[in-house]
């Protein structure tokens, strides 16, 4: 049984340096999982921006195209067509950011390319132009 005079035990634990030591060791860890995600971003961003002003930009030209006059009078084949269409478009011409973002996911520290134009070269050199379509229709 504690005496009165006797300190508690949580009063010699020294809280102070037990934070710092959680949050450099969780900081630590985190940083290991969280780093590597990022590793694409950059055609990871390349490819969203692309990909969405393409589709967005396209859509009402294509669906003129079609003879669409009127949203509300235009029917639902045409609006399906654009699309599908700009859709298309749009994607094939992301395929070679989509392509570079999952190289870069996948590489592993320490190998010769280490950017988005690294990757980009070393594709072009092996596999040529169309190498940065490879597996756009899978």
């Amino acid at each position: 049984m504690p005496s009165a005079t006797s300190r508690p035990v949580c009063a010699s634990v020294r809280y102070d340096r037990l934070v710092s030591d959680k949050l450099s060791r969780c900081l630590n860890v985190c940083g290991a999982l969280l780093v590597p995600r990022y590793k694409g971003i950059a055609p990871s961003l390349l490819r969203e921006l692309s990909y969405s002003s393409i589709r967005f930009g396209l859509f009402v030209p294509v669906k003129q195209l079609l003879g669409a006059e009127d949203d509300a009078t235009t029917p639902f084949w045409k609006k399906l067509v654009a699309g599908g269409t700009v859709g298309a478009l749009g994607s094939g011409l992301a395929s070679p950011a989509d392509l570079l973002k999952a190289r870069m996911q996948a590489s592993v520290p320490g190998t010769v390319h280490q950017s988005m134009f690294g990757h980009a070269r070393g594709i072009l050199v092996q596999d040529g132009l169309f190498g940065l379509w490879k597996g756009a229709c899978t």
